[in-house]
């Protein structure tokens, strides 16, 4: 694409005004300086058609998929092409690497006065992106101006491809210390009671694809000749299950939509949070959206870089359906929710029972106190998940807010 600067209209225009001016006041030498100027123009025009080269770009980043308040290093290798076996020079050329949110950075540069021969060569070049939120961003395609050296003509080429970059949500650290259920045994504790009372043990079966190098048998292996890995499906029937609501109307609270996207990145951030503080302590945790779609399941270090995948591109939808929940095989359900009634607390405790932890971003004092009435735990969700999992756990009212956060 090509394009006259404002100082190459203000000269072109300069040089029309004077052949006019000249022609009307019969003055030779004006009508010539008026040409001069449109011809430099003109010349200009022609000089970036020539001076553009063809430009082929290999871009790293590293760290490609990276956490919320991180950062990547982005690095560019620029060719300028050549053709017919002669030097040519590059001047003022700029380039500018579009970068689309959620990622922040600044993109550009100059590739400077450059010697360029008919094999190219390699420019490098490099900036740093960061994000505050979470979602998937690009970067490029790359884009090259050349100016001629009066500045008057530019022109700019598009060049190789984008690249797709992974923002992770945040993840805070809880406290460790509080009970994950509301009067149940943790995962860990309940695995070791089932072995006192005669479970199966785990049984070893032979090594498929996929399955993790963590749970490999080495007596088996070692006695059957071939790698053996733990059966233990057995153990991990009941889990511990994290839903979050993704019903926009029930998100939709502020004027702007800028804000219902902020309030699903603190569910979102939640959700993370606290399923990789469940999993520490040693549960299973399948998480799953307010329509009954399985997002991931999360044991130990298995499953969490997916999930989180998983959690980087949720977003809320325009849904009608009812959050409806079940309590099947799990010890404990954490609902992360938007707007509750005491009315839907009601409906959800006939299914769920009493071990629930409730987060919900609108939580009145009227629906919290009704939720603790059938031994929940709640509070309200607020950008720091650590406090939220504080206050729900050490029984505080809904208008208050608890300590403060570290974010891993």
């Amino acid at each position: 694409m090509r394009r006259v600067t404002s100082r190459g209209l203000a000269v072109a225009l300069t040089g029309v005004l004077c052949v006019g001016g000249g022609a009307m006041v019969g003055s030779a030498v004006v009508v010539a300086s008026g040409i001069m100027l449109v011809t430099v123009v003109a010349l200009a025009a022609l000089w970036v058609v020539v001076a553009m080269v063809n430009v082929d770009v290999r871009r790293e980043v590293s760290p490609r998929v990276f956490t919320v308040g991180d950062s990547a290093q982005v690095t560019l290798d620029v060719w300028a092409q050549t053709t017919g076996g002669r030097q040519r020079r590059v001047r003022a050329a700029a380039w500018h690497d579009p970068v689309s949110a959620p990622l922040v950075g600044e993109g550009r540069g100059e590739l400077g006065v450059a010697s360029i021969d008919s094999y190219g060569s390699e420019v490098p070049q490099g900036y740093v992106v960061g994000a505050a939120r979470r979602g998937r961003g690009t970067l490029g395609p790359l884009r090259v101006t050349v100016t001629d050296p009066f500045g008057l003509v530019q022109r700019t080429r598009t060049c190789g491809q984008s690249t797709s970059v992974t923002v992770l949500p945040a993840i805070y650290t809880l406290d460790a210390g509080q009970a994950a259920a509301s009067g149940g045994e943790s995962a860990v504790t309940r695995r070791g009671m089932l072995m006192q009372h005669g479970a199966d043990s785990p049984i070893p079966r032979p090594y498929a694809p996929g399955d993790s190098l963590r749970r490999v048998h080495w007596r088996a292996t070692a006695r059957h000749g071939e790698m053996m890995v733990r059966q233990e499906e057995q153990h991990d029937a009941t889990h511990t299950q994290v839903v979050v609501d993704v019903a926009l109307r029930r998100w939709l609270v502020g004027p702007t939509a800028k804000n219902h996207a902020e309030l699903m990145d603190d569910a979102v951030t939640a959700c993370a949070s606290v399923t990789m503080h469940l999993a520490d302590q040693g549960h299973r945790v399948v998480v799953l959206d307010s329509t009954g779609a399985q997002w991931g399941t999360v044991a130990g270090l298995d499953g969490r870089h997916d999930l989180l995948e998983k959690l980087a591109a949720v977003a809320p939808q325009q849904t009608q359906q009812t959050l409806v929940l079940e309590r099947g095989s799990a010890l404990l359900t954490v609902i992360i929710a938007g707007n509750v009634e005491a009315s839907t607390i009601d409906d959800w405790a006939r299914a769920l029972g009493s071990s629930v932890v409730l987060l919900a971003q609108r939580l009145t004092p009227a629906v919290h106190a009704h939720a603790r009435s059938y031994g929940w735990r709640a509070a309200p969700l607020t950008h720091d998940p650590a406090a939220a999992w504080q206050q729900a756990h050490s029984g505080e009212g809904s208008d208050e807010t608890g300590g403060a956060a570290t974010r891993v």
